[in-house]
């Protein structure tokens, strides 16, 4: 029974690293100058709890460092499919938190230390020079060349925007949710560029609000909940709906946020999805733009 506890107990503390996780998500890799902070952190804290549960543990190192890092490597599984660097972090983990316990165990612990604290200090560098390329690595943004298709946008008090009329001209299409904290930190910039380009009427922006929802009680967002997001934030952009979800099935657009650049024939020219603010979206997007505008029509 002590041993089942002392299991949990080394068990629970790896819940630190996931906080590490999650508030680096939220903050760190949301800024281009903090970005660089994120996998530091990480290295710091999984060498601390190395070092702390290295001396106070009873449980052999390695299943110290196993269980410490246990439930940041299912988290890693589950998000697999976002990107192959999410593997770096696991990795950073195991490493660092191993790293911690050998500085404070066996007889060469003392001569170990002064290895382990220079080589800990070069490793947080090579760490930290590496958060802005992670960061750009969670992002799935390619430049394609997809067919047209059929859509249809519902907008507040107007007509449905068809696609067939987005015809002749730039259509940055943005699919989020008021739900959703990526889209929430990406729709500003967006804003910002929609009115950087508000007077140029070879393009049109749309901000799609989507129907669906993270919580299966949710009903998800309705057009009243869209339109009090966008006043209370002051936003420009132009508001539509993507009712039942039919515009983003047309489109493909699975995640949020899904941003698409349609060029003056229809056809999906940029798929971008997920959001970093470490990411220069705007410059991005900027050149996209002016580089389908100097295409002429087709």
């Amino acid at each position: 029974m002590r041993k089942t506890l002392a299991v949990l107990f080394e068990l629970a503390i790896g819940l630190v690293l996931i906080a590490v996780l999650y508030l680096g998500e939220r903050f760190l890799l949301q800024s281009r100058s903090l970005v660089y902070l994120f996998l530091p952190l990480l290295c710091l804290a999984a060498f601390g709890l190395g070092a702390w549960r290295g001396r106070a543990s009873g449980l052999a190192g390695w299943q110290v460092v196993a269980l410490l890092n246990l439930l940041t490597v299912l988290l890693v599984v589950y998000a697999a499919g976002r990107a192959r660097w999410l593997g770096l972090l696991p990795v950073l983990g195991v490493a660092f938190a191993a790293l911690g316990v050998a500085a404070v165990r066996g007889p060469a612990s003392g001569r170990w230390r002064r290895i382990a604290l220079p080589l800990l200090g070069a490793a947080v560098l090579a760490a930290g020079a590496m958060g802005p390329r992670f960061a750009r690595s969670l992002i799935a943004s390619h430049e394609v060349r997809e067919p047209a298709v059929s859509f249809q946008l519902a907008v507040p008090a107007g007509a449905p925007v068809a696609a067939e009329q987005l015809r002749g001209r730039i259509a940055v299409i943005d699919f989020w949710a008021t739900w959703c904290g990526p889209c929430q930190h990406e729709l500003p910039e967006i804003d910002r560029l929609y009115q950087r380009f508000a007077g140029d009427r070879r393009v049109a922006f749309y901000a799609v609000d989507v129907p669906v929802t993270d919580t299966p009680a949710d009903q998800g967002d309705t057009p009243a909940k869209a339109i009090e997001f966008f006043r209370r934030h002051g936003y420009h952009l132009p508001l539509a709906y993507d009712t039942g979800g039919a515009a983003g099935r047309a489109l493909h657009a699975h995640g949020l946020p899904t941003l698409l650049v349609l060029d003056r024939s229809g056809r999906v020219r940029l798929r971008h999805v997920g959001y970093v603010g470490a990411e220069d979206l705007g410059a991005t997007l900027t050149e996209t733009i002016e580089n389908l505008l100097a295409e002429g029509p087709t």
